[in-house]
């Protein structure tokens, strides 16, 4: 399975915040993480189809916190180390957040959709 066109836009955007672009560690890893994880891949490519998350950011890690998701922005917030690699294991942190986004921005959708 190959990343789908949306996920690609979507890692790209991410390149486009790093300082090394796509040459960046945090970049490659998240790309290097989906091709090894058809499942994981599976299911972003599902997520990026449904507008279900529209960005991926790099933060500047803060102790005990891993990943996160925004709802707000349906972002999935990646920890940065100061050595420009993503911290933790990422299958773990994607799949961990993709179920708490998918809750997260079906609740919005349906909640955008119900005010139309």
């Amino acid at each position: 399975m190959a990343i789908s066109v949306k996920l690609q836009t979507l890692l790209d955007n991410f390149a486009g915040t790093l300082p090394q672009g796509k040459n960046s560690l945090a970049y490659q890893q998240l790309v290097q993480t989906f091709n090894d994880s058809p499942a994981l891949l599976s299911k972003f490519n599902e997520y990026a189809e449904r507008n279900e998350i529209k960005v991926f950011t790099g933060v500047t890690q803060q102790q005990g916190i891993g990943a996160s998701f925004t709802p707000g922005k349906l972002s999935i917030d990646l920890p940065i180390s100061a050595s420009g690699g993503i911290i933790g294991d990422l299958t773990f942190l994607l799949g961990h957040e993709g179920v708490d986004f998918t809750r997260s921005a079906r609740q919005i959708i349906m909640s955008k959709t119900e005010r139309s």
